[in-house]
């Protein structure tokens, strides 16, 4: 198990407290850069810095915790495309002015955005539907009541939002586009 290696197992380990199954922890083997002869996998070092950094230093069920992670890899480490600083107060203001029951989010990366905005619509009960990977960081934010995480192509997976919501059902997508 790979977080054996950061000594976080055991009772009142992250892993644990975030229901965070073993399998779906990434191998930090990924980290390495990628060369010209790299293999696919080390193309994803900058992922597996984020979710290393997440699970080894956030606080369980503690959003902010999660972002601040995520923000220091992104200022400290390797530039990450996450859409924090003014395009995240852009984001929370839209929220807090639409007041969206249903966000649908294409392309999820790390889960930064999507567990903001579910911060904000969890106080009134709406739901982010995010199309990616991020699903360990959604968990260690303890927003995954709020998240579902629709794992696919996106072309696939608005389908079976559509048949799961209904039509018309999503009230913003994260093009930032209010329908």
């Amino acid at each position: 198990m790979y977080l054996q290696e950061f000594g976080k197992l055991g009772p009142g380990c992250l892993c644990e407290q975030a229901e965070i199954e073993p399998a779906a922890i990434v191998d930090i083997t990924l980290r390495r850069r990628p060369t010209c002869q790299s293999r696919y996998e080390d193309f994803h070092y900058k992922e597996a810095s984020v979710l290393e950094t997440v699970v080894r230093d956030a606080v369980a069920r503690d959003v902010n915790s999660v972002h601040a992670c995520i923000e220091n890899v992104g200022l400290k480490e390797v530039w990450l495309k996450i859409a924090g600083g003014e395009k995240a107060c852009v984001i929370d203001n839209v929220i807090a002015k639409q007041r969206p029951k249903l966000i649908l989010e294409f392309g999820t990366y790390v889960g930064y955005t999507s567990t903001r905005m579910a911060l904000q619509v969890d106080t009134w009960n709406g739901k982010v539907v995010t199309m990616e990977m991020a699903r360990n960081h959604i968990e260690m934010a303890g927003l995954s009541h709020v998240v579902t995480v629709q794992l696919g192509h996106s072309d696939d997976a608005v389908q079976v939002v559509l048949e799961k919501y209904g039509e018309r059902s999503v009230d913003m997508d994260f093009r930032l586009t209010l329908l």
